[in-house]
């Protein structure tokens, strides 16, 4: 695919103005294609192939109008698949961009989809991580919520760590450090 032209988002507000003030004028339908033409020529000065593109792109971008970035017209060879989201019109590709939602708008989406128990995606707290009531620790205090409790030594399996040996007292194997040093007297 080549690129032939693209049309920012800017123009359209204007061009749907003057979208919306011809379906309202009352022309029959033979002469709203001309009436077009005619006043899209006047408000921006594109001409020929340029001004076949435009009102190609208008139709295109009029299905979603709100937050146009910009349209991009491609021209298509033989061999060339259409995406999805692009209008085919007499060989050329019409592939409107839109700028992303607002903050405030993905924030409001993303709360109502929240479970609590992780985020939307399931991940999270559900599978014991920190803060959550299903494991985890409840943010060290004691008695509150079904947390661990405070390590516990006589794990079996677990080794406690160990404090030095007094003179004379005999280490069981078990916790025997590797490198033990008991002074003789």
């Amino acid at each position: 695919m080549r690129t032939v032209t693209e049309f920012f988002g800017t123009v359209f507000a204007k061009a749907f103005e003057i979208e919306k003030g011809l379906m309202t004028s009352g022309k029959t339908e033979e002469e709203l294609p001309a009436a077009r033409e005619a006043a899209l020529q006047e408000a921006y000065g594109f001409e020929g192939e340029k001004l076949k593109h435009f009102i190609h792109a208008i139709e295109a971008a009029s299905a979603k109008p709100e937050r146009i970035k910009r349209v991009i017209v491609m021209q298509m060879g033989e061999a060339d698949k259409a995406p999805r989201n692009g209008t085919v019109k007499e060989g050329f590709l019409y592939l409107v961009e839109h700028f992303p939602s607002s903050h405030t708008a993905q924030k409001k989406e993303a709360s109502e989809q929240f479970d609590g128990r992780g985020d939307k995606r399931g991940r999270g707290k559900k599978r014991g991580g920190r803060g959550g009531r299903e494991g985890g620790r409840e943010g060290g205090r004691e008695g509150e919520g079904k947390g661990r409790g405070p390590r516990r030594s006589d794990r079996p399996g677990r080794v406690a760590p160990v404090a030095a040996a007094a003179p004379g007292t005999k280490i069981p194997p078990a916790v025997k450090p590797a490198v033990a040093s008991v002074a003789t007297e």
